[in-house]
């Protein structure tokens, strides 16, 4: 019994693993070669502390197969990325999104009183597309800014699962 399982599963991990290692070549002919598109993007420059961020975008992948969208944050707009999220694009949305994802900062967020979003798509055969940057102030008062009217849906795309965690200035002391 137990070489019968033991072999079920090492054929499935071959299986799964030949798939995961498609060449290049074989993903596009699968998926085409032509990378998603983000037409329009739009967020609010600010937001009051304790509200939770939309950022709207409309992409396009003509060969339908966007997968991912990827967000990250970079502390006072510079250096290397601080967070790193993955929001799955939902299959019947593969073609076309048009809608908002949101974020919350957290408690935390006091650390970051401004910070700078970079959002990119990846389709299926891994490419991405060109990448666009969206900066945030947090402030103690004030309200977001609404998107241009018309040129987004009020569809839910999914969170950006990022906690910002300002580095204590007591680290190694």
């Amino acid at each position: 019994m137990d070489r019968k399982f033991l072999a079920a599963v090492l054929a499935l991990i071959l299986f799964t693993g030949c798939t995961a290692f498609e060449s290049q070549e074989e993903k596009e002919a699968k998926y085409g070669k032509e990378p998603p598109v983000i037409e329009q993007s739009f967020a609010s420059k600010s937001m009051r502390k304790g509200d939770t961020w939309r950022i709207y975008l409309r992409a396009s992948d003509p060969g339908g197969d966007m997968k991912t969208i990827i967000a990250y944050f970079r502390k006072g707009g510079g250096g290397g990325p601080t967070a790193v999220s993955h929001t799955q694009i939902k299959e019947n949305d593969r073609r076309e999104i048009n809608g908002y994802l949101y974020w919350y900062p957290g408690p935390e967020v006091d650390g970051f009183p401004e910070i700078a979003m970079t959002i990119q798509i990846e389709d299926m055969a891994g490419h991405f597309s060109k990448p666009f940057s969206l900066p945030l102030r947090i402030q103690p008062s004030g309200s977001q800014e609404l998107p241009p009217e018309g040129a987004f849906q009020e569809k839910e795309l999914g969170p950006i699962m990022i906690t910002l965690k300002p580095v204590s200035a007591n680290v190694g002391s």
